[in-house]
């Protein structure tokens, strides 16, 4: 149709965003589903009211000071019409202490810092914390808002859990590998 092509002109001609993001909403955004996945809907930046979301379904980046509208957004923080219903996010959200999690304060430079091997032939994953693997690539992007020296809060229970990291007003879920 008319107006699929006139989206995908749109978002052809989009800035990339920067490998260090400089707002949280280029922040999100790299939490967002790729243009292929089927579930467009996680395709966007979600307002809810009290946070802005997004997510691929492996992690989900949270901003909790939001004062936009509820609908979904694109990258660069436009208003979509959309008519989708975005997932429960918040019945993945774990408990951030408590029910055996354990919380650490750490510095990215540390998180970074863990062993690194192969899984499922290409994907590189890093040990975060105890026995929890998490994809790399996530990592990078759920740490890329905060500098080498900061400290972020880390929240897990184990192995089979995924890993909360937060700062300021952001929240960043990953999800662990299996």
């Amino acid at each position: 149709t008319d107006i699929s092509v006139l989206v995908d002109m749109y978002n052809h001609f989009q800035p990339a965003m920067p490998a260090k993001p400089k707002t949280p909403q280029q922040w999100l955004s790299k939490a967002m589903a790729g243009k292929n996945d089927v579930r467009y809907y996680l395709q966007h930046i979600y307002a809810d009211g009290s946070n802005l979301v997004a997510t691929d379904g492996h992690r989900l980046h949270i901003h909790t000071a939001n004062k936009l509208a509820d609908g979904y957004y694109d990258k660069n923080m436009q208003k979509i019409n959309e008519d989708a219903k975005f997932p429960d996010y918040k019945r993945v959200l774990p408990n951030r202490i408590g029910n055996g999690r354990t919380s650490s304060r750490l510095t990215k430079s540390f998180l970074l810092s863990g062993e690194v091997k192969i899984v499922h032939g290409k994907k590189e994953a890093i040990n975060v914390i105890g026995d929890v693997w998490v994809e790399k690539q996530y990592l990078l992007d759920a740490l890329s808002f905060w500098d080498s020296s900061e400290t972020v809060e880390i929240n897990y229970a184990g192995k089979m859990d995924s890993i909360t990291i937060s700062a300021n007003d952001c929240l960043a879920v990953v999800m662990p590998i299996r």
